[in-house]
């Protein structure tokens, strides 16, 4: 295939390449593309002058409803070209994918020459390979699956396969000790070796010293170190070998430290052993020339939880604060909405014929006389003011505290104008009142948009969490089921 698709290619090449003259002047006065399309917009002309140009055009019809202002011939002439064009820059491009994926792929042929397959090098194991079979007595083609075994050893070849097995095992059994005749740390008992086909088992002559992974004991082994062996059963195929490798055992050099401990842990085994009749096991007060002191490990929670005490009460400390601020917003937003409806019960009694002070004082003794009270802070705050004046002090100055306490502007604006009404009279001042409380109404629905706005955004974290929760209860169960 890959001669096929460089044929095919080099023919497209070279034809386009030879036809870049055809009509050049006419190409140059009716084509405007650019690109690869300039380079087979020749060619393009070429098919279409000579197979298409004296057949009925059907493109012309819409191409004066597309282009109304060009000529309809023309438009569909360069329509035509332009979709020989893109044929052939498909075909091409797909002869040259098709290139590029032969090319990509392996080469070798799996039947050599004389009808034979290759087989895997010595311990690559097995490989199988899908092949085509057909015959004068079958009538279609069969697919048949070959396994081909890895390559083996000649008998006369065993022998050096097995010395070479020998060497490995020596070099590569110690692990990460210098020598057999120095082992400190766990040996090296792997399971094959590499590229021969070869497996091996190991057997240990005495487990007290070595484990069947290879790993030392070394509390069993004392300072004169043990002489012992381990054998390598090595299999190739049917054939097999029995490999005795002798070591010795050393016990590492210690720091003082290490011996110390270690003489500790001793008698501490011996005086275990001693008294395992006995209710309680006495430790050991000397060991060599140094005295013990025994002691029991402190529990450190107490420290902790005192730790842990100051943390959460420097919490609570920055806590508190934030609270704080936050009862604050309550009070002001509070504040806010209540601002209409006091100004407009005072509108409603001052239209009543009351004085500034008496309703002033209605409102705070139905605020004080409600069955069901909850606390609305402007009230509070009218209380205090009627308890000023009650004490002595003077109306205008009652009710200018009072809006300094709210520390909104409104209040302000609403004491101003309370003063304002006491001087010149409610008759003359009423209609402002009635405005700011117009007014007020207004802030009051603003206000309880970006309430209702800020509600909806703290709501949005609890929704998440519902929708994760929904969908993992609606995906566990999938996930269990593929699972099994």
């Amino acid at each position: 295939m890959i001669w096929i698709n460089s044929f095919l290619i080099i023919v497209m090449i070279a034809i386009c390449m030879i036809f870049l003259g055809y009509r050049k002047d006419y190409i140059s006065k009716i084509s405007d593309q650019k690109g690869i399309h300039k380079i087979f917009y020749p060619f393009g002309l070429f098919v279409y002058d000579r197979c298409l140009r004296s057949h009925p055009n059907k493109a012309s019809d819409s191409m004066k409803y597309l282009y109304p202002l060009e000529e309809p011939g023309k438009m569909a002439e360069k329509y035509y070209i332009l979709k020989i064009c893109i044929v052939i820059e498909a075909f091409l491009l797909i002869n040259v994918l098709s290139l590029i994926i032969s090319l990509s792929q392996p080469q070798n042929n799996i039947i050599n020459q004389d009808g034979s397959l290759e087989r895997n090098s010595y311990g690559q194991g097995e490989t199988s390979y899908k092949l085509f079979i057909s015959s004068d007595e079958i009538a279609e083609t069969e697919e048949i699956e070959v396994n081909v075994s890895e390559r083996q050893y000649k008998p006369d070849e065993i022998q050096d396969l097995f010395a070479e097995a020998k060497s490995y095992i020596d070099s590569n059994l110690p692990g990460g000790n210098e020598s057999l005749e120095a082992v400190t740390q766990s040996l090296n008992f792997f399971e094959t070796i590499p590229e021969t086909g070869i497996s091996i088992d190991w057997k240990v002559e005495d487990y007290n010293f070595i484990s069947a992974n290879g790993e030392i004991k070394l509390e069993n082994v004392d300072e004169s170190g043990v002489v012992t062996s381990v054998t390598a059963d090595v299999h190739y195929f049917e054939h097999s070998m029995e490999y005795i490798i002798p070591l010795k055992i050393i016990c590492p050099d210690l720091s003082d430290k290490e011996k110390f401990i270690q003489e500790i842990n001793q008698q501490l085994e011996d005086a275990d052993l001693a008294s395992i009749t006995e209710s309680a096991l006495k430790l050991p007060e000397i060991v060599g020339n140094y005295s013990l002191q025994w002691s029991e490990p402190k529990n450190h929670i107490s420290r902790q939880v005192t730790l842990l005490g100051l943390i959460i009460a420097a919490g609570l400390f920055f806590y508190k604060d934030q609270k704080l601020k936050e009862t604050l917003k309550v009070r002001n937003d509070q504040l806010l909405l209540d601002y209409p409806e006091i100004i407009y019960k005072m509108v409603l009694l001052l239209n009543a014929g009351m004085t500034i002070r008496g309703a002033w004082e209605k409102l705070v003794f139905d605020y004080q006389n409600r069955i069901k009270k909850t606390k609305r802070y402007v009230y509070e705050e009218m209380i205090v003011a009627m308890y000023a004046m009650e004490n002595g002090t003077t109306e205008t100055r009652a009710y200018e505290s009072f809006g300094k306490r709210c520390m909104i502007q409104q209040y302000l604006k609403f004491s101003s104008l309370i003063i304002q009404c006491l001087k010149k009279g409610a008759k003359g001042s009423n209609h402002l009142l009635i405005e700011a409380a117009e007014e007020a109404e207004l802030v009051r629905r603003e206000r309880a948009k970006c309430l209702g706005e800020e509600a909806s955004t703290k709501l949005l974290m609890p929704m998440v969490c519902l929708l994760v929760i929904v969908l993992v209860i609606i995906m566990f169960p999938a996930f269990i089921s593929i699972n099994l």
